[in-house]
Parts: structure tokens; sequence; C-alpha cells
């Protein structure tokens, strides 16, 4: 019968286990932010983005899209995106009823953003999109098989804006920076408190050679406020 060294045994019983996964955070507005740009937003918009936003429990907020703009490229691209999800919207409209579901998604430590649009005389269109960290620590969001914009925050006279960073692919460790060019370009949402637990919606994109290919505006209401 085999014995075992004395030795060897003591190794196997005394090796150190290996580090635990550390998980990724989930953003942090304010530290992204930073304190001094974080206090120049409204109470009501700190309270919206605070270090709980969207992680405990459902958040939805009703409100309308008074405007829903693309250009022909714009629509041309937003539908081949349905192809592999649906990163925007690809119909127009005015006074668009519209719903905004707000919920964590643990697996990627992200908060999901899923807009609700209902058109008239067209079946419900959903986009959804995921706002997350990336293995830096930077604020990316992730639209979709793979396709990811990093993000830039910046708050102008008391708006927070979200401002895209170029554009990339990617799919585990294997990261693909797309072309300046790729479209739409630049895109920016921002968020501008009324007061009253109302809030408007902007979003509008920039390309270099095809202009505004998207534009979006709408009103809505804390879920409190409904």
């Amino acid at each position: 019968m085999k014995t075992l060294n004395p030795s060897a045994a003591a190794r196997m019983k005394y090796q150190p286990a290996r580090p635990a996964h550390t998980p990724r955070p989930y953003p942090d507005f304010q530290a992204l932010l930073g304190t001094v740009a974080w206090q120049r937003l409204p109470p009501a918009v700190r309270a919206r983005f605070d270090g709980t936003h969207g992680r405990c429990a459902e958040t939805i907020y009703a409100g309308v899209m008074t405007e829903v703009r693309a250009t022909r490229p714009g629509l041309w691209l937003a539908r081949i995106c349905t192809l592999f999800g649906t990163p925007v919207v690809p119909l127009v409209g005015r006074n668009v009823p519209i719903f905004v579901r707000l919920f964590h998604v643990a697996k990627r430590a992200g908060i999901a953003w899923e807009r609700i649009y209902r058109f008239p005389e067209h079946p419900i269109c959903t986009v959804r999109s995921t706002k997350m960290l990336s293995r830096e620590g930077a604020l990316i969001e992730s639209l979709g098989f793979g396709l990811c914009m990093p993000l830039r925050l910046k708050v102008i006279n008391g708006e927070l804006h979200f401002i895209s960073q170029g554009y990339f692919f990617q799919w585990g460790r294997l990261r693909i920076p797309l072309p300046a060019w790729f479209p739409p370009g630049t895109s920016t949402i921002i968020h501008r408190d009324l007061g009253g637990g109302r809030f408007c919606f902007i979003l509008h994109t920039n390309h270099p050679w095809f202009g505004q290919m998207f534009y979006q505006k709408g009103y809505f209401l804390d879920g409190d406020a409904l």
C-alpha cells in the first residue's frame, strides 16, 4: 500500500485557498461625477441617481415622448439593429406614451433602463440598455450583442448629461474599438429636473456626415408622483 509522504500531506493540508472572486461594483454616479459636481444637481436628480439607484427594487416612470424623430439614415440604422437587439426605437412619432422601467442586473452588476414605447397602430416597442462599469472602473452602456459605448458624465446648468465617448464591441475579454465615424456618432442624454416630481428626458445624436440622426424628448413623473 502506497503511503503519502508527511511533508506532502502537510502541504496539501495547509495549501492556501485561492482568493475569492471580487464582484464588480454597481455604478456609483456620485463617485463618477465627483462631490463638487454632484452637489450642483437638484436634490430630486440626486435622489434618482443615488447609491441605491435601480438596485433594490424596480422603479417605473410613466411619461410621454412629445418628439421621437429620426432621419432616413437613422431609421435604416435602427431597423438593421433590430436584427440583434433594439438599442434605439425604429419608429417616429409625437406624443407617444412611454413607460421606463429600471431594475438591477445582478449578473453584470448593472442597472437596466427598459423603455417601453406605445406607438399608435404599432406593436409595443421595447428598447433596453444597461449601464455598468468596465473592468477599468469607467461607466459604459451595454446596448446588446456586445456593442458598448463609454459614457462621460457632466453637470451643465443643473442638468445631468451622459455623453458617449465612442463605441466598441466586447465579447469576454476581446474588445474591438470602432472608428470615430461609426453611426450614429456622439450620443447625448440629458436629464433635466422640472420640480414637483417631474423631469424631462432628451436624447440626441450627432454624426460627422449624417448630422442629427436621432432626437427624442419626453416628460416623466416620479413613481411616487403618479
